[in-house]
């Protein structure tokens, strides 16, 4: 098997070039996860840390996981309440695609909803795909247009559009490096593709949280 692309290239070069493109509007439309169900060998991990290898699809627009047992076909129906990770292998894209269940509490009530992994360390930064299917204009990608970013760190979970006035301080009080690196290459901390740059390099110079580290394993 040729050899995997790491998420965060994959993503960052994707975000440059566009290269995916959006579900139909038919596809969009369905209200029913298996009418359009796309098939992926992968594992669920539960919340009780339950370990399930099967055939997996994510239902993006119900925040659903069906896992369709390589035994007896069975397909079962998973809520993010009932699911700490998960992830599948793309034949297509040569990647594997993971996904975090995460509670984001920058809300009165705290909500949990599944996250796809970019880049993996002792920050994540993390992605999710809009409600709604958009057909992304001429000359952009649909990985700007049809998901949202975010970046998480030690429970603190962050838009991207916050994560230069927001987490960029934390991050650089912590490590002095991060500041005089972001001159020297002349980053944009508020562009999606800046901020994945500077993360890795962040994650880099980091130990790498334990808990961050169980989906890859």
């Amino acid at each position: 098997m040729a050899q995997l692309f790491s998420s965060s290239l994959f993503f960052l070069i994707a975000l440059l070039c566009g290269a995916a493109s959006v579900a139909s509007p038919a596809e969009a439309a369905s209200t029913d996860p298996m009418a359009t169900a796309d098939w992926k060998q992968g594992i669920v991990v539960l919340d009780t840390k339950e370990v399930l290898s099967g055939e997996v699809h994510y239902d993006s627009r119900h925040d659903l996981v069906l896992l369709r047992s390589d035994t007896d076909r069975r397909v079962s129906v998973y809520t993010v309440h009932q699911v700490q990770s998960f992830r599948y292998y793309d034949p297509q894209e040569n990647i594997i695609h993971r996904f975090l269940a995460v509670d984001d509490s920058r809300t009165l009530h705290s909500v949990r909803n599944f996250y796809e992994v970019v880049s993996e360390g002792d920050v994540l930064y993390l992605r999710r795909r809009n409600r709604c299917a958009l057909d992304p204009p001429p000359g952009s990608s649909v990985h700007t247009v049809a998901y949202n970013y975010f970046a998480y760190y030690r429970g603190l979970l962050v838009r991207s559009h916050q994560f230069e006035r927001v987490l960029l301080p934390i991050l650089a009080e912590a490590h002095p490096f991060l500041l005089p690196h972001i001159k020297e290459h002349r980053l944009k901390p508020y562009q999606v593709g800046d901020q994945i740059v500077l993360i890795n390099y962040f994650n880099s110079r980091s130990p790498v949280s334990v808990a961050n580290v169980s989906l890859s394993r």
